[in-house]
């Protein structure tokens, strides 16, 4: 029997915090909080500089999300690179979709993503007001 546990929100200031405190690591790591949820990572010169969380959502897709990159290394393709190591891994889970839910107004998120292949599938109005879009890459 499986059992549900309730989610742990994980907010973009403790994938900030993350960053800095593994900044200096020398070789690509893969953090796992729980067997489930993985965050692929990136380095440069040295540095752990962006992480992205991967989590299976079912047997065919998977769920992309809290993707962040230390200020000083953006705009050098480093969240797209991440992006594509996260669907690499899907892949190798048998995946078959993976999705990201962007707010609506973030025009430079919904930009990256379209632009690694993937396309808005639905919008919705979420709890906070917030109009959100669903994007998806099928594998």
């Amino acid at each position: 029997m499986t059992t549900l546990r309730k989610r742990q929100p994980v907010k973009r200031a403790d994938l900030t915090n993350l960053i800095n405190r593994f900044g200096d690591l020398h070789s690509e790591v893969l953090i796992s909080s729980e067997a489930a949820r993985f965050y692929c990572t990136t380095l440069r010169e040295g540095r752990l500089v962006g992480c992205i969380k991967l989590q299976p959502v079912n047997w065919y897709q998977a769920d992309l999300s809290h993707l962040v990159v230390h200020p000083e290394y953006r705009r050098q393709n480093i969240a797209r690179i991440l992006i594509a190591k996260a669907c690499r891994r899907a892949r190798l889970a048998d995946c078959r979709i993976v999705q990201s839910t962007i707010r609506h107004n973030n025009t430079v998120a919904s930009d990256l993503f379209c632009s690694s292949g993937f396309m808005p599938t639905v919008s919705f109005t979420g709890l906070s007001g917030q109009t959100l879009a669903v994007w998806s890459l099928v594998l």
